[in-house]
């Protein structure tokens, strides 16, 4: 994204407002904090706002708290990895399954998602971990039981032809249409709640209409700008305050010297010029 708004900002070269012209940027190059991990935090605040109400767990068959809830996610790329992490992490839910693109891993008592995302950074996919059982046929784990399904990598992985035999009461769209019409009306028929697309993954979003606005609104110029001025300011009154001081001090002394004081007061009064040159440097 960096490289696309620099491209952009050399064929626009007039344009002040060049770097809204695309959003997930990194934040050096004009981007906001959060961003990366801004569509998994959607995602968990959408499971988080579901679980408050009583009436919705009810209707898709749950029950309590988020905590130790079976999670099965489809997809460790970035939406997936920071859902299941935030979820395990903050919220206490069990992920016991991940499918990827060469199977799947299960854990019944939940998989560590730190160590699994590390190992598939240095082996390329799941085969092999062994903090659970693998699985070489994925798409079946789809199938598996769980109390909540994630799908956040392809889209129409849940179709006609596997609706009937997930056994997840509550789906969350994480990826882009990951259920197809036929099998949204199937999983309805069975009473099956989907949190859709449009909510569910709205977080990433969110943030890049925050990032397109701050590039709009020049806001990283003005600060830096504002913060150099105020630095500017305070250096200048501190000088200035200093060689005043110091001004005054001296045509003191220098009157206390010609007026004829005794020893005494010209102590004090050198005791007391000296006690403000100090305060005024500290």
């Amino acid at each position: 994204m960096a490289w696309i708004a620099d491209q952009y900002q050399r064929m626009h070269t007039t344009d002040i407002n060049a770097r809204a012209c695309v959003t997930g940027k990194p934040v050096s190059g004009g981007g906001i904090e959060g961003r990366t991990e801004a569509t998994g935090r959607g995602v968990q605040y959408a499971l988080q706002e579901f679980f408050r109400h009583p009436e919705d767990l009810a209707a898709a068959g749950l029950s309590g708290e988020l905590e130790s809830k079976a999670i099965i996610v489809q997809g460790l790329g970035n939406v997936g990895y920071h859902a299941a992490k935030f979820l395990s992490e903050e919220d206490g839910a069990r992920i016991t399954g991940v499918i990827e693109r060469d199977g799947a891993v299960q854990n019944p008592d939940g998989l560590d998602i730190e160590a699994l995302k590390t190992w598939i950074a240095e082996h390329g996919g799941v085969k092999g971990f062994e903090g659970g059982s693998y699985t070489a046929d994925g798409a079946s784990v789809l199938e598996a039981d769980c109390d909540i399904l994630i799908p956040a990598a392809l889209e129409g992985v849940i179709h006609r032809d596997n609706a009937n035999r997930v056994q997840a009461r509550l789906i969350v769209e994480a990826a882009n249409g990951p259920v197809t019409a036929g099998a949204d009306a199937i999983l309805r028929e069975r009473g099956v709640v989907i949190i859709p697309d449009m909510y569910a993954n709205a977080g990433g979003v969110t943030v890049s209409y925050f990032e397109w606005v701050k590039n709009l609104s020049h806001i990283r110029s003005f600060v830096r700008s504002f913060l150099l001025a105020r630095s500017f300011v305070r250096s200048f009154a501190r000088s200035f305050v200093r060689s005043f001081v110091c001004s005054l001090a001296r045509s003191f002394v220098r009157l206390l010297a010609r007026s004829g004081f005794c020893a005494y007061v010209h102590k004090i009064a050198v005791f007391f010029v000296s006690s403000l040159l100090r305060a005024s440097v500290l």
